[in-house]
């Protein structure tokens, strides 16, 4: 009898939990062409599919990919903008949804179309620029020298570019450890 009223327990405290599962959706728009805000914050709750709206950013210049940072913390966004794009770093309020500019940087390319991030790094692929660049998270500088980036056709750093890529993607390698 006490095994079943505790199974009985743990099942109502997990459905209760599970009910009340909602998490930040992050959204980033184009802004240029229309009269998006850039960011958008929502809760979304993933039993029901249903989302509310939390809060906006101003200003921000088409934060087309986001990354969210594993404590939640921060948001790293791209901001396509041809030759002038740039990637953004935001202060989030998961409670109130409030995103706090921190810091933005060149993209050192064209058209960044995709952002990650881990413990120590953002890394950013342009899509016209056919690279990738590498920044330190502490102050968001890039590690690679503003004269060299990794050209996904040549697979080497170079000084200089040499052809024309499209870089849309970033894979980490996962080490394996068996």
């Amino acid at each position: 009898m006490k095994n079943s009223i505790t199974l009985l327990l743990v099942v109502l405290i997990s459905l209760a939990q599970a009910q009340t599962k909602k998490l930040p959706l992050l959204i980033g728009t184009y802004t240029k062409s229309c009269d998006s805000k850039g960011i958008y914050v929502y809760d979304f709750d993933t039993n029901t599919g249903d989302f509310v709206f939390k809060n906006a950013t101003e200003k921000v210049i088409n934060p087309s990919y986001l990354s969210l940072s594993k404590d939640q913390k921060r948001v790293y966004s791209v901001n396509e903008n041809g030759v002038e794009s740039t990637i953004s770093s935001f202060q989030f309020d998961a409670t109130s949804g409030e995103l706090t500019n921190l810091n933005q940087q060149k993209a050192q390319g064209a058209d960044p179309c995709y952002i990650i991030n881990d413990d120590t790094n953002v890394i950013v692929a342009n899509y016209s620029g056919g690279n990738i660049a590498v920044f330190g998270k502490k102050r968001m500088v890039v590690y690679l020298s503003l004269n060299k980036w990794y050209n996904t056709k040549e697979k080497e750093f170079i000084l200089a570019k040499k052809t024309h890529t499209y870089t849309w993607c970033i894979f980490r390698q996962i080490k394996n450890t068996c």
